[in-house]
C-alpha cells in the first residue's frame, strides 16, 4: 500500500489543521498503542522520495521522524515487511507531535508482521471502520516546469485503474 503526494499531504494537512483546533498549546504527547506502517512517496521534479507513516487505531497517520530512507529500504523494499501488513513498535521514549503530524523517537521502531488472522486476506486491515472516508487529489504544477504525471496517470496511481468514476 503507498500513498502518493497529493493524497498523503491533502490527508496530513487536513488532520494537522484539524489537530491544531483541538489541541492548541496542549505539546506532545506519549505514544501508547502499536500502529500500522505505511510507505509514503512523494515524486517531485522527477525524483522520488519514501518515508514511513504510522497510522494509529483511530485512523490518524503520521511521519515516524526516526525512520530514514536506508530503514524503509532495507526493511520494505529489500525486506519482508510491506506497507499495510506491518506493525510499527515504539520504545517508550516515542511521542506524538500534534502540530506537525509526526512521531519523535530516539530509535526507529520495532516492525512486526500482522498476525493472517487479524490482516485477512491480503489487504485487509485489522482495524474495522464503518465509515467513508474523502480523498482530495490535488496536482500542482508550478510556472515554468513541468509535471511528471497525466491526470489519467495521477488518478491511476492514487485511486487504481480498475474503472474510472
Amino acid at each position: 500500500m503507498r500513498f502518493y503526494l497529493p493524497t498523503l499531504f491533502s490527508t496530513l494537512a487536513l488532520a494537522s489543521a484539524k489537530n491544531l483546533r483541538l489541541n492548541r498549546g496542549r505539546g506532545p504527547k506519549k505514544l501508547d498503542e502499536t500502529c500500522t506502517a505505511l510507505i509514503a512517496e512523494v515524486n517531485s521534479g522527477g525524483s522520488e522520495e519514501s518515508f514511513l507513516v504510522c497510522e494509529i487505531s483511530n485512523g490518524k497517520t503520521y511521519k515516524v521522524k526516526s525512520a530514514n530512507g536506508d530503514f524503509i529500504k532495507n526493511n520494505f523494499e529489500k525486506g519482508s515487511f510491506k506497507s499495510g501488513e506491518t506493525d510499527l513498535i515504539f520504545d517508550t521514549d516515542a511521542m506524538i507531535d500534534e502540530d506537525n503530524a509526526t512521531i519523535e523517537s530516539k530509535t526507529p521502531p520495532g516492525l512486526k508482521k500482522k498476525d493472517s488472522a487479524s490482516n485477512g486476506p491480503k489487504r485487509k486491515l485489522a482495524v474495522t471502520m464503518d465509515n467513508n472516508k474523502t480523498v482530495l487529489a490535488v496536482k500542482v504544477v508550478a510556472s515554468g516546469s513541468a509535471s511528471t504525471y497525466s491526470e489519467a496517470r495521477l488518478s491511476d496511481s492514487i485511486f487504481g485503474n480498475a474503472g474510472d468514476l
